[in-house]
């Protein structure tokens, strides 16, 4: 894949996939976010490299599939609630980066 191509499937500049690869910019979290979702890797290795680069197949949805298939009303709510929501996952996500954030400032150094 080219930069241009690359650039365009994250809707960034090919310039700033030059800087990324230069280490003249770092990556922000949401650009970090989008690769993750976009490419399906795993955060661990985008950032350290640590194998594997993604989870083992059809893990994540055999969980969702289960968690929909089940008798857990509460978890489904939850889940039509937030897609439901104007912006809801986005919201979702902005939370989820906060208690992310949270762990790391208490996470020992490694």
């Amino acid at each position: 894949m080219s930069q241009q191509e690359f650039a365009d499937s994250l809707s960034i500049t090919r310039q700033y996939i030059a800087l990324l690869e230069s280490d003249k910019r770092e990556p922000s979290p949401l650009l970090i976010d989008s690769l993750l979702q976009k490419y399906h890797v795993r955060r661990d290795w985008l950032l350290t490299g640590e194998e594997p680069m993604r989870l083992p197949p059809d893990e994540d949805d055999e969980i969702v599939d289960a968690v929909l298939a089940g008798e857990n009303e509460f978890i489904k709510a939850v889940i039509r609630g937030i897609a439901k929501t104007p912006g809801g996952w986005e919201k979702m996500r902005d939370v989820f980066n906060a208690i992310q954030e949270e762990l790391n400032k208490n996470a020992p150094d490694a």
